[in-house]
């Protein structure tokens, strides 16, 4: 086998894609004494290596990978024939440059695609239709509205509130959870512009919804309660779950 027959199969080889076993015992004997194909093959695999990151793994359909298969059979043919042509590794590395820049421009366009937000208020709708969610009501001595509404297998909580009452200087809503040991943990603090207007707000569950004793919302001075495990503030409503 020729010099240029070798060369011209070492995309195939990188690739992976000769299937007889002589050619590729061939091909890997020849980089493994040849400089420059050796530069070649490192080449192509720093190419192969930048390809994996820029893009997620997925395997080729068969009929592309069958159609490659067939044109690296067809160029080797033609090395052997027309010797008189450039260097067809020459020729194959301009063509994965090309697809290199074709998968770049692809990504970037994919990256910097619109995209359009998924909300509190779409998650909330979404568990609310949804067959086997439950729904609880809010209890509030504040005219606050609302309810809870849970995914069926208890991993999402979405909290609606109506009517929440107005905020003064550095004050904050602060969510509180009820663990089924008594235990309570802040859930975190948050404002809104117009608390009469209804807001969505997802539960932090750290275990399933049913592990749960209920849930709560406290009105906190100074940006949320000095307290890790306790409000400081007045209660503005609860959500009970499992109380006794």
């Amino acid at each position: 086998m020729d010099r240029e027959t070798l060369l011209a199969q070492i995309p195939a080889y990188i690739l992976g894609t000769l299937d007889n076993d002589v050619e590729r015992a061939n091909v890997a004997t020849f980089i493994a004494n040849d400089a420059e194909a050796q530069a070649i093959a490192t080449n192509y695999e720093a190419i192969c290596d930048t390809l994996a990151f820029i893009a997620p793994a997925k395997q080729a359909p068969v009929y592309l990978r069958n159609d490659l298969k067939q044109r690296l059979k067809q160029s080797t043919n033609s090395a052997k024939k027309e010797t008189l042509r450039p260097p067809y590794w020459q020729i194959a590395s301009v063509a994965v440059i090309a697809l290199v820049l074709i998968g770049v421009s692809f990504i970037m366009a994919i990256v910097n695609r619109p995209t359009v937000p998924i909300d509190n208020q779409h998650f909330y709708e979404m568990i609310a239709n949804a067959t086997d969610s439950r729904r609880i009501n809010i209890v509030s001595d504040l005219n606050a509205e609302g309810d809870l509404v849970v995914s069926a297998d208890g991993e999402t909580a979405i909290l609606r509130v109506v009517q929440l009452p107005p905020l003064e200087n550095e004050q904050v809503f602060e969510l509180w959870l009820v663990h089924s040991d008594d235990g309570v943990s802040s859930g975190g603090v948050f404002a809104f512009d117009d608390p009469l207007d209804t807001h969505y707000i997802t539960v932090p569950l750290s275990d399933n919804f049913d592990t749960y004793n209920g849930f709560g919302i406290s009105l906190e001075d100074n940006g949320g309660s000095p307290f890790p495990d306790r409000p400081a503030g007045s209660q503005v409503l609860r959500i009970p779950v499992n109380e006794t």
